[in-house]
């Protein structure tokens, strides 16, 4: 049963109001039900019949704080579930997607032992003399051995084990890339900010070394007596 316009619309002016990313997922084929927990949600905590309109709605919320701020959390509460929902849908897509590639992949490597068993029984028995149609058989037969294979080494190496770690791996790597670089982009904008606001202090001038004082030089009294005798 389609839920009425009015309704629909209330969600959306509440969603909007106290938490705009969940308006997102008032539409679509889940959109009903969130949109009927909003206006229950709302309504409860007003003490209002859900009949209500928009406006009684909207200002009994913009006069009770209390009340917008539960319900506020409530909706956050709300986004969180049906985000997790979401992801788990996601989860089990792809789980089912992987299973009917491996049910595919266990067809091909049958069809690909079958043919190369056909190969080896033909060359075996003898039946086939013809050099052509054996050369022919042979490159078939070498083609199917290539194909097993590269189906063992995918299905017991470390291919498919490390697909997921790979792909894991790489998320946890690029957030870590993007975690450094923030962290080295703030480090530098404060680096930035606090050397602008420091005070600039200019150095004191080196003082210019002080002159040695002259030593004075010692008097030759014995040269000087000598001197005045002749």
């Amino acid at each position: 049963m389609a839920l009425p316009a009015p309704v629909i619309w209330t969600a959306f002016s509440i969603a909007k109001r106290y938490l705009p990313q969940l308006t997102g997922r008032l539409f679509g084929e889940k959109g009903e039900a969130t949109a009927e927990k909003v206006v229950d949600l709302a309504t409860g905590l007003l003490g209002l019949p859900k009949s209500a309109g928009t406006e009684e709605i909207m200002e009994r919320l913009a006069g009770d704080s209390l009340a917008a701020e539960q319900l506020q959390l409530s909706l956050a509460q709300i986004e969180y579930e049906e985000y997790k929902a979401e992801i788990e849908d996601r989860a089990s897509a792809r789980r089912s997607q992987e299973a009917r590639g491996s049910a595919r992949g266990n067809w091909m490597l049958g069809g690909v032992t079958l043919g190369l068993l056909a190969c080896l029984v033909a060359v075996a028995t003898g039946r086939i003399t013809e050099t052509g149609a054996l050369a022919l058989i042979t490159t078939i037969a070498g083609a199917l051995l290539k194909m097993l294979s590269d189906a063992f080494a995918f299905e017991f190496g470390s291919s498919r084990g490390s697909k997921e770690k790979d792909a894991q791996i790489t998320e946890f790597k690029q957030a870590m890339l993007q975690f450094g670089s923030e962290s080295i982009r703030r480090t530098a904008e404060t680096a930035e900010k606090a050397v602008s606001r420091a005070p600039v202090v200019m150095a004191p001038a080196a003082a210019a070394p002080e002159a040695a004082p002259e030593r004075p030089t010692s008097r030759d009294f014995v040269d000087e007596l000598r001197q005045r005798l002749t």
